[in-house]
């Protein structure tokens, strides 16, 4: 090419670390609550997108936006309830996003 551009992607990195946990609720293991209590920064985010998916595939999902002074904004807990009598496993994942772009995924997976 001779007119001295190049071109490069940017790839949104997973979150290197998350605090986190998933609680079944009640004993049949068809609901669970998500609580994220902690997670690093991914360079250049402008956001952070964490999806609890429950084993029928619904999800609980909730976007938030980048640290504010210095400090990195929690998501409120996410609670899901499956209407699958089989599986009972439940993901969660953390992205990072930047703009309309989606990082790569942290992943979390529970059974109840």
């Amino acid at each position: 090419d001779s007119s001295g551009f190049t071109a490069s992607t940017y790839q949104v990195a997973a979150p290197a670390s998350v605090g986190a946990a998933i609680a079944c609720n009640g004993s049949n293991g068809k609901s669970a609550t998500a609580t994220v209590s902690a997670y690093s920064e991914v360079p250049r985010a402008t956001g952070y997108r964490f999806v609890l998916t429950a084993p029928d595939g619904s999800t609980a999902s909730s976007t938030v936006g980048p640290p504010s002074s210095g400090a990195v904004v929690l998501p409120a807990p996410l609670t899901r309830t499956s209407t699958s009598a089989g599986n009972r496993i439940y993901t969660l994942t953390v992205q990072g996003l930047l703009g309309s772009w989606s990082g790569a995924v942290w992943t979390l997976t529970h059974t109840c």
